[in-house]
């Protein structure tokens, strides 16, 4: 099988027959801006051995792969509309993987109103290698960064942590929560700050109360976690919920919005005026050490 032939039979249709695709005879893609929005990008790469085990079911990280990419739009509070797609393979894969692969890339799509726009596929000397470039679309001037905490907000996670640190200790990948469609609106409408949660809540967190000139103060007991420790849960990264910042007026209404698309959500803490520190307080409200490492680091 050639490379164009893969490109026609298994990535083709993902396009699902956009104008803006231009059919995958053309090295770009030509998107339209509305009026009045503004155009977000995010990039992922997932690595072989790092990102997924060896022999990890294609399904699985298809999803991840799209689902990491996701949770970064949406915390920004863009509301995902194409990617690009580039894989690289080491040795051509048979049509079993190819169709598994492009087949869960396809249900998510669906289900999320979004498409793939071109991409390339290509060869590596070891393992497999994928990066997609998601993007995305917000009112102009209305994005969600990390540098926006105020003093006061509470601090809501989407989801419970350390499913995905679990796994990685048993040798598994796992795919990352897909959000509702709907989940960017939520961010922009109650949202001061956003982050994903993929390097650790700890680190993730402090990004932005470095960013907002915050500090954080996290009630451990109040941190859902899903059966792991819970001084792993909070540095052991690969969850990919949405941490948000949010006045305390309005928290009511965005945990709301956030069950009734089908999130499960929790205040977890609350920033204030300081320095970007981070403070993590026990049952009875006793400061309690913060581990060395705090989160997922490459180098």
């Amino acid at each position: 099988m050639s490379e164009f032939d893969m490109i026609q039979r298994y990535f083709y249709p993902l396009a699902q027959g956009h104008e803006a695709a231009r059919g995958f005879q053309s090295d770009t893609a030509a998107l339209q801006v509305p009026d009045g929005q503004q155009i977000v990008l995010t990039t992922d790469t997932l690595n072989e051995g790092v990102h997924f085990f060896k022999n990890t079911n294609p399904v699985i990280i298809a999803q991840k792969a799209l689902r990491s990419n996701l949770s970064d739009i949406m915390a920004g509070g863009g509301d995902p509309l194409c990617y690009q797609l580039a894989v690289a393979f080491s040795s051509t894969p048979d049509s079993g993987w190819l169709s598994a692969f492009t087949a869960a890339l396809k249900t998510d799509q669906d289900a999320l109103d979004l498409f793939c726009s071109g991409g390339d596929t290509t060869s590596v000397q070891v393992g497999l290698s994928i990066t997609i470039t998601m993007i995305g679309l917000q009112p102009r001037g209305k994005g969600i960064t990390r540098a926006g905490a105020q003093d006061g907000d509470a601090i809501i996670v989407t989801g419970a942590l350390g499913e995905g640190y679990s796994a990685y200790q048993r040798g598994e990948t796992i795919a990352p929560p897909r959000h509702h469609k709907d989940m960017a609106a939520v961010v922009r409408a109650y949202a001061n700050a956003a982050v994903d949660i993929s390097d650790g809540l700890l680190a993730d967190i402090g990004h932005v109360a470095q960013a907002s000139l915050m500090d954080a103060a996290l009630d451990l007991g109040a941190i859902p976690i899903s059966d792991c420790d819970p001084m792993q849960a909070i540095v052991g990264g690969d969850d990919y919920h949405i941490a948000l910042s949010v006045p305390r007026d309005k928290t009511a209404q965005c945990l709301r919005a956030l069950q009734k698309i089908g999130a499960h959500p929790a205040i977890i803490g609350h920033f204030v005026k300081g320095r970007g520190q981070i403070s993590l307080l026990g049952d009875a409200g006793e400061e309690l050490e913060l581990p060395k490492k705090q989160g997922w680091q490459h180098f």
